[in-house]
Parts: structure tokens; C-alpha cells; sequence
């Protein structure tokens, strides 16, 4: 059996921040008012979710890792393949169930379920495939782009074009850093397109903040993290260790400057807050 700890580096808990400012992100984006008790729900439902693929991760790789990765839980004999499919499994049944259960304290109906189905779907489809599968960057982006949806979904039943225009820079965002990451077993290869999706948020906010001042220094903050990190994978050493966890924390950043442009700066530095804590918590467990 398993132990805790085990537990805490399979579902890579150091991340658990970025996935709160998520759901908190889009229940701004909808524009309706954020409904404390049903975004506690997506939030929890968010992170059963998150934590579930990242077991599932841990179990379909286990024969990739037992070579490349040999200190990986599974491999390293501290749990076994079939246990983490198990957790993985019945921690996805259990975040679907919590994505049914907002819909109902909401009122608003099956949408928010059926987003909650689509993230644990496009979960599995990602972890069954994505060491092969070119369309890896997407499915990853587009389990973040759901968590958006299901918590507009529990404030209102049409989320207008704010939201996807968010949802669209987070996803691009997280396709950036995936392919970043998919990249660190042969070296950054240098492409464009990853980096154009990562500089697509704070280029958004550094031109939206022309005209909103509140959102111009959650701007310059999402771009100097961005650039900071990307600095680690120049050059003839890249360090893909120290770049892709920074990367990671800094969706609560791009989080933070979406809910400010909507008049919530309260609820934005409380996003923001979430940058130092998934760092502090990534030197206590590993972020990938």
C-alpha cells in the first residue's frame, strides 16, 4: 500500500494552486458574480481531477519510466501500477461526481456535469497517448480550457466572449509549456509556436492594459515570470528542471491578470498569491 507521501509526488500536489486560480478564473470570466459554495465545488472537482491525471499519468508511463525514470514511485517499487490505476480511476469518478454536484447547488442543470465528463475524457486521452501523440499540447490545454468552462457554466448558462477569449490564452499558454516539456528528453528544438502561445497572454494584457491601468502590473508581472523562465532553455544547456515548474506556477499569474480585467483586483492578488505558494510547495514535492 501506498504511502502519503507517495501519494503526495504521484498526483504532483505542488501544482494544486494553479488549479484553484483556474476554477476562480472562470467564474470571474463569466461576468455574473462568483457564487462561493459552487465554486468551492468546481474546486474541488478541479483538483480530484487533477490529482487523478496525474496518477494516471504515473500508470500508463510506468514502462517509460522503469528506463528513462527509474525514481518514479511505480518503478522505484513504492507503489504498484495496478494501485495507481485504481486511485487514478476512482479519483477521476469521484471529481465527475463533485462537477454534478456544483451543477445541482447551482441550479444550472447538466452543463457543468457534462464539462466535468469532457475533463475526465480528454484526461484519459492524454495520458493514454501523449508520449507519441503530436495533438498532446492540445488535449493538455484543453483539459485546463474546461476547468474555465465548468465553473462559467456554474454561474451562467451562456458564458459570453470574455470567457473564451481567457479560456484561449490559458490554452495556449499550457500547450506552450507542454511541448516544452515533451521536449526535454532531446533539447529544446527551438520551434515558434510554442513560444508565440506562452507570450499570447501578457502580450494580451500588456495591450488591454493600454487602456485598464488595473490590469497593467498583473501584465508585467505574467511577462517577466514568463521571460524568466524561458531563459533557463537557451543556449547549449538548458535547464528544462527550473523552466517548466516556473512555467507551471505561472498560470495563477495569467489567471490573476484575466480576473483583474474583470474589476476584481481582491480576487486577483489572491491569484497572484498562488505563484509563490505552488513554488514554495514544488521544493517540497516535485511539479512534474
Amino acid at each position: 500500500m501506498m504511502t502519503l507521501g507517495t501519494a503526495l509526488r504521484l498526483g504532483r500536489v505542488s501544482n494544486l494552486p494553479t488549479v484553484a486560480t483556474n476554477a476562480m478564473a472562470g467564474s470571474a470570466l463569466a461576468g455574473a458574480g462568483i457564487a462561493t459554495d459552487t465554486l468551492a465545488l468546481v474546486v474541488v472537482a478541479s483538483v480530484l481531477a487533477y490529482i487523478a491525471g496525474m496518477f494516471l499519468n504515473d500508470a500508463f508511463d510506468a514502462g517509460y519510466d522503469a528506463i528513462n525514470q527509474p525514481y518514479r514511485p511505480i518503478p522505484a517499487g513504492l507503489a504498484s501500477q495496478a494501485e495507481v490505476f485504481a486511485w487514478g480511476y476512482g479519483l477521476l469518478g469521484a471529481s465527475v461526481a463533485f462537477f454534478v454536484l456544483a451543477g445541482w447547488v447551482a441550479r444550472s442543470g447538466w452543463p457543468v456535469s457534462i464539462a466535468g465528463l469532457a475533463l475526465a475524457l480528454t484526461i484519459v486521452a492524454y495520458n493514454r497517448s501523449h508520449k507519441e501523440n503530436a495533438f498532446g499540447p492540445i488535449l493538455m490545454g484543453l483539459c485546463r480550457l474546461l476547468i474555465y468552462l465548468a465553473a462559467a457554466l456554474a454561474v451562467v448558462a451562456v458564458p459570453g466572449p470574455t470567457l473564451w477569449i481567457g479560456a484561449a490564452l490559458l490554452m495556449a499558454h499550457v500547450m506552450g509549456l507542454t511541448y516544452v516539456a515533451k521536449s526535454e528528453s532531446g533539447g529544446f528544438v527551438g520551434r515558434w509556436w510554442p513560444l508565440a502561445c506562452i507570450a499570447a497572454a501578457p502580450v494580451y494584457g500588456m495591450m488591454v492594459g493600454i487602456g485598464d491601468v488595473l490590469m497593467m502590473p498583473f501584465a508585467l508581472a505574467l511577462l517577466i515570470a514568463d521571460v524568466f523562465a524561458l531563459r533557463f532553455i537557451k543556449g547549449t544547456n538548458p535547464s528544462f528542471g527550473r523552466a517548466i515548474p516556473l512555467l507551471i506556477a505561472t498560470i495563477t499569474l495569467l489567471d490573476g491578470l484575466l480576473i483583474a480585467q474583470m474589476g476584481r483586483v481582491d480576487l486577483a492578488l489572491l491569484a497572484c498569491v498562488g505563484f509563490p505558494l505552488t513554488l514554495w510547495l514544488q521544493r517540497w514535492v516535485r511539479g512534474t
